[in-house]
């Protein structure tokens, strides 16, 4: 190697050069930064997820509890037809929104009319 001559070449704008190159290693020294604070991030959410799982197979052990200790009855609900309940939704369905709204305001109007 030393009986062979040395080459030099000529780099024009060094100082861009140089520039640019600690300017990609800012940059690639941000993304690790921030790699590594969306690490601490995910182990964070895996253990806010754990707790979670906990609290909530908790919750389900005391209802399971509550249920067993509450009494057994037998709920005698008066049930209403769905024929009627579908009559009372279409019968409202019927109105539009401007016939809605002018009731809305006579109502209003008939409770202003009694304060005063």
């Amino acid at each position: 190697m030393s009986s062979e001559a040395q080459i030099f070449v000529g780099i024009p704008n060094v100082v861009e050069i140089r520039k640019d190159l600690l300017t990609a290693s800012k940059d690639s020294l941000q993304l690790l930064k921030n790699y590594e604070e969306y690490k601490v991030l995910r182990t964070q959410k895996l253990q806010h997820v754990i707790k979670l799982y906990k609290i909530l197979s908790n919750i389900s052990l005391l209802n399971k509890q509550l249920r067993s200790a509450l009494p057994k009855i037998e709920s005698q609900i008066a049930s209403v037809p769905i024929s009627s309940q579908k009559q009372v939704i279409v019968s409202k369905s019927n109105k539009s929104k401007l016939e809605i709204l002018e009731d809305e305001l006579e109502a209003i109007e008939a409770r202003l009319g009694a304060l005063g």
